[in-house]
């Protein structure tokens, strides 16, 4: 029976030795994985922060890019009609070259048949006395 008592002694000294140091050693677990957690962590909000960032970025660098195209294409509107309205201005002074021509053309037309009514007068009075 002193065999028996002396190991209950014996484990009851190595529990009141152990549990204590399993504490610890628990604790330090605890902390390690908490540890590992918070980095984890950390680096999952630097992740997802940086991401964020790019995002915001890239959604910055998409509306100046909105912005430069609509630029762009006012400024081609733009020019296109600067351009149209060139064209035009040179349609509207060809078409009064052509008004010019026209009118010149139709006081020449009236000329001639001013003539010719003049000439026709004449040959009606001369044809009157050579009948005579």
């Amino acid at each position: 029976m002193h065999k028996s008592n002396s190991n209950s002694v014996l484990q009851m000294s190595l529990g009141f030795y152990m549990e204590p140091r399993q504490k610890s050693i628990k604790e330090k677990l605890i902390t390690l994985q908490s540890g590992r957690l918070t980095k984890s962590r950390k680096s999952f909000d630097t992740f997802s922060n940086s991401k964020a960032n790019s995002l915001e970025a890239f959604d910055f660098n998409l509306e100046e890019t909105c912005v430069q195209l609509k630029q762009n294409k006012s400024m081609d509107l733009e020019m296109r009609l600067f351009n149209a309205k060139q064209d035009l201005l040179q349609l509207k002074e060809k078409v009064q070259s052509l008004d010019d021509i026209t009118k010149s053309h139709f006081m020449r037309i009236q000329n001639i048949d001013e003539e010719l009514a003049s000439a026709k007068r004449w040959m009606q009075v001369r044809h009157k006395y050579m009948c005579k």
